[in-house]
């Protein structure tokens, strides 16, 4: 029987596009101890539910319209200074990882490999600790 009483991350789910938007949050569904209390269609709503909804966790497009997900990471850490970041991406490109860490990010993951890899990135991230794919080992 499922303890619930044991207290629950919250998570904020930022892609510009719908489907996406749902796998992500369907993964998210399997982490447990993780909710998702929102969801974000481009880097500025991402920052403006941030500041809203106070989340304990961010996963984080990397490509988005009105403000990419870099800078959204970079004020939304500014402002949260102890909310967890995922950063999601089609793109395997180092200076974006790279990019994205420095913005705060714990973690990068492919979007291709969110279904294995996004629960251990958001557990680690969760305990503020860096997370690098199995796969890619970065």
């Amino acid at each position: 029987m499922r303890n619930t009483h044991t207290p629950q991350a919250t998570a904020l789910v930022a892609d510009d596009h719908p489907r996406m938007r749902e796998v992500l949050a369907a993964v998210l569904s399997d982490v447990a101890g993780v909710r998702v209390v929102g969801t974000a269609v481009d880097g500025e709503d991402a920052v403006r539910r941030a500041l809203e909804l106070k989340p304990d966790l961010v996963i984080m497009d990397v490509a988005m319209p009105k403000l990419n997900g870099v800078d959204a990471t970079r004020l939304i850490r500014e402002a949260l200074p102890r909310v967890a970041v995922v950063a999601v991406s089609n793109h395997d490109d180092k200076r974006l990882i790279s990019a994205m860490l420095k913005a705060g990010a714990l973690a990068y993951v492919l979007k291709g490999d969110a279904l294995e890899e996004l629960g251990p990135a958001v557990r680690a991230a969760l305990r503020g600790k860096p997370y690098a794919p199995r796969r890619n080992n970065r």
